[in-house]
């Protein structure tokens, strides 16, 4: 070996231990953008206690926080659907709804899509529909109640797709 090619030498093995030593890139996430069910489960519920923050805020009169936001497919139709009634029934839906519990069921992280299940229970009881006059309407629905929920990634991130009541589940 002759003089002029050592320096070279050297450089390419100092190169070669320090790129042996360096730390790898970090992970990067599922193409679901969770790296696991458990970010998964909490971001739905992230999602669902922001709902009902919005749903709150809307019908109390804050409707700058608009619950159709974090809804898409039946879910979105269905809150449409309300809307417009309680528009054209002239009612108006005051107090706060609770959530009591949100029982995560099952996460699935798929390539480009993450699809999540929970049971929550919630409780209305602080809440009232009144009519233009500002006489309580009597409704039959129940004080506390469960709803099963699917939650579906999107583009604007992961959203409420459909809520369906469960009445078998204890709340």
């Amino acid at each position: 070996m002759t003089w002029r090619r050592a320096p070279l030498l050297l450089t390419v093995v100092t190169l070669a231990a320090l790129t042996a030593c360096a730390p790898g890139p970090d992970p990067a996430p599922t193409p679901s953008g969770f790296s696991s069910e458990e970010e998964a489960f909490a971001a739905a519920e992230d999602t669902y206690r922001m709902y009902v923050e919005a749903v709150n805020d809307y019908y109390n009169g804050n409707q700058s926080n608009d619950p159709r936001a974090l809804l898409t497919g039946s879910a979105l139709e269905g809150e449409d659907r309300a809307l417009a009634h309680m528009r054209d029934e002239n009612l108006t839906l005051l107090g706060e709804l609770r959530i009591l519990s949100f029982t995560a069921r099952q996460a699935t992280l798929l390539e480009g899509a993450t699809y999540v299940t929970a049971t929550v229970c919630l409780d209305s009881s602080d809440r009232r529909v009144v009519n233009r006059d500002g006489g309580t309407v009597e409704t039959d629905a129940e004080d506390i109640y469960a709803l099963d929920v699917e939650f579906m990634s999107t583009r604007a991130g992961l959203l409420i797709a459909e809520s369906t009541s469960n009445q078998d589940a204890p709340c």
